[in-house]
């Protein structure tokens, strides 16, 4: 930085960097929280001081449900977006 407190265009780079990184963080802490609540309300109905081997089981098969539909809507996306792009 100079006298004048300008940010050099190397530091505007590195700073944007940062910002991408900390948004998609977030992003991510958002929808895992998401994936848990949304999960421990289907499947805990009287939460106590720990969870049954039922209630665990449901939750891992809920989160992963969740996970693989995700990921199979961001790849049809993907492919979506590259075959358009493709016919342009």
């Amino acid at each position: 930085m100079d006298g004048e407190g300008s940010i050099s265009p190397q530091d505007q780079r590195e700073l944007q960097m940062f910002m991408q990184q900390e948004t998609q963080k977030a992003q991510i802490q958002q929808a895992v929280y998401k994936i848990t609540e949304m999960c421990f309300e289907q499947c805990v109905s009287n939460p106590g001081s720990s969870l049954s081997s039922r209630e665990s089981d449901c939750v891992q098969n809920c989160t992963g449900r969740y996970l693989d539909s995700s990921m199979y809507i961001m790849k049809r996306l993907v492919a979506r977006a590259q075959s358009s792009a493709g016919m342009q």
